[in-house]
């Protein structure tokens, strides 16, 4: 949210969406605690596991970490909802919303998590000999900048300038994507070995989407949490389906 005074979240923010949440239908925390940097409503589950809502001044951050419990994708987005209705979008304008999610996936075809990312993804496995020893933990992370719209194209072919202008960024050689809705999305994939189990990979992906989101405009907040998600369950599952294969 924008850091102008008059629209920060207090206590009393916190406490009232305390009380909001605790009506029938809703999804309820159990405990308050207001002394927090960020006051904080949660509840605790078995293990290490928590769901909970920290209120900034400027943000507001939901965490479901329920691993093995049953959340799916619409029970989080459930919660999502009914916590951004309390405050309103009409009243507190929300300028950007950042989803990330974690996965862990198990190959079939590769031993472990390092030969499918270090071997046949990356191709670099039997590069290693250098070092003198083989690796334990290899990762690789993306980033994915918004795709130029058909009008950046459209300017840049009318303005005739035979050079393209000089960044210092690296080239990005496009793949196009066919059938993809409009997406202006900034994402960060990272895929790695899962600490407590080599044989499955760690896949986190962070997504941001910039607003300002409309009043009342909770389908594009429910359609972003839909995306980020099906970016690793189809997206990346696809991606890795093309290295996870048996050696003929």
């Amino acid at each position: 949210m924008p850091p102008i005074p008059e629209l920060r979240l207090t206590k009393q923010d916190v406490i009232a969406l305390y009380q909001s949440l605790r009506k029938p239908g809703t999804h309820h925390y159990d405990n308050l605690d207001l002394q927090a940097d960020m006051p904080k409503l949660s509840t605790r589950h078995p293990g290490d596991g928590e769901s909970a809502c920290l209120i900034g001044s400027d943000r507001i951050r939901i965490v479901e970490d329920q691993s093995g419990s049953g959340m799916t994708m619409p029970d989080f987005t459930s919660i999502v909802k009914d916590i951004v209705t309390h405050f309103g979008i009409n009243k507190i304008p929300l300028f950007t919303q950042r989803c990330t999610m974690r996965f862990t996936a198990q190959p079939i075809n590769s031993e472990d998590a390092v030969e499918l990312l270090a071997d046949k993804v990356a191709n670099v496995y039997q590069k290693v000999a250098p070092f003198g020893r083989p690796p334990q933990f290899f990762g690789v992370r993306f980033r994915f900048p918004p795709p130029p719209t058909d009008d950046e194209n459209d300017e840049e072919t009318e303005s005739g300038d035979s050079d393209p202008p000089e960044v210092n960024e690296p080239k990005v050689r496009l793949v196009e994507a066919k059938g993809e809705t409009e997406d202006d999305s900034f994402i960060t994939l990272r895929l790695e070995p899962h600490t407590k189990d080599a044989k499955q990979i760690w896949i986190e992906i962070s997504a941001a989407f910039p607003g300002p989101f409309k009043g009342g405009d909770l389908e594009s907040v429910e359609r972003n949490i839909k995306y980020t998600y099906e970016f690793v369950t189809e997206k990346t599952k696809n991606f890795l389906d093309q290295f996870d294969v048996k050696e003929s």
